[in-house]
């Protein structure tokens, strides 16, 4: 991961794993860390204070209001939530989900098992 200006000036490398579905989230980092099985992590913006959240092999990263929502591709690529710290993880659908985002209070998905249909959950009441 590295950082850099608009202008394309000051590019550096804040992070050497290779990591993908990069969110920024209350001055943090929160990322698939591929050089760890897939492993749910955050840093500091400068790539300091590496963390480990969960050790399940994670996709489609997304964080809002506190939350990250993900595939678990170690539990058939179900659909998880859990607190910033890892805590309170949860299981929210049985389905083999993909492509999710968060907007206004709903979790977008495509069910990758039923022909890629996209369905929408609203997230203030998910367990």
């Amino acid at each position: 991961i590295y950082s850099i200006k608009i202008d394309g000036s000051n590019k550096k490398c804040i992070l050497k794993e290779e990591s993908a579905f990069i969110n920024i989230y209350n001055d943090k980092l929160y990322f698939k860390n591929e050089a760890e099985d897939g492993s749910l992590c955050s840093t500091e913006l400068d790539g300091t204070e590496m963390t480990e959240i969960l050790p399940y092999n994670v996709s489609y990263i997304n964080v809002y209001k506190n939350k990250i929502y993900f595939s678990n591709k170690s539990d058939k690529n179900r659909l998880y939530s859990c607190n910033l710290d890892g805590s309170d993880l949860k299981c929210l659908s049985n389905d083999n989900v993909a492509n999710l985002n968060v907007a206004n209070n709903k979790l977008y998905f495509k069910d990758i098992t039923e022909r890629n249909q996209i369905y929408s959950i609203d997230i203030k009441n998910c367990p």
